[in-house]
């Protein structure tokens, strides 16, 4: 099908993963924890999601994180070991696709968490390297603004 066309069609379910079929049997309490939702349990519930009558799923970050939600990334190049593996990422990925379906994963690259490695190398007490890729209050120091408006 033309990309347009599929685009024009879309019908999206989001799921924060670490919230999604944990396989708990009482639903988790709203805390900053892990609570065991996993791309295993999103595949457990491709035909659900599909028999509702959806063509796409958009996924929280799946990257290495800090945090439940996955907005507190520390690297990249991992798959956070709550949520699996590459090895299931690309598992979810086939299987969506024999069904017709479409994965969207949230990347937001400006959300790296500040004990990320990158991150921390970015500081001048540790060489300041891709230090541009960061906000710093001014050239000379190492506190950061995180969150705020530029001027």
């Amino acid at each position: 099908m033309n990309n347009a066309v599929w685009f024009d069609n879309i019908r999206i379910y989001h799921l924060l993963i670490d919230r999604f079929n944990g396989g708990w049997q009482t639903p988790p309490k709203s805390e900053n924890v892990f609570c065991g939702g996993n791309l295993q349990g999103v595949i457990d519930k491709l035909d659900y999601i599909k028999e509702l009558g959806f063509n796409a799923i958009m996924l929280s970050p799946i990257f290495k994180t800090a945090n439940y939600h996955g907005y507190h990334t520390l690297n990249f190049d991992e798959v956070d070991p709550h949520y699996g593996t590459w090895e299931d990422y690309q598992q979810l990925l086939d299987l969506a696709h024999d069904k017709g379906m479409r994965i969207i994963c949230d990347f937001v690259p400006n959300h790296c968490w500040y004990q990320a490695p990158i991150f921390e190398a970015s500081l001048l007490k540790n060489g300041g390297k891709h230090r541009d890729w960061f906000w710093y209050k001014n050239d000379d120091s190492d506190e950061f603004r995180g969150g705020e408006l530029h001027d």
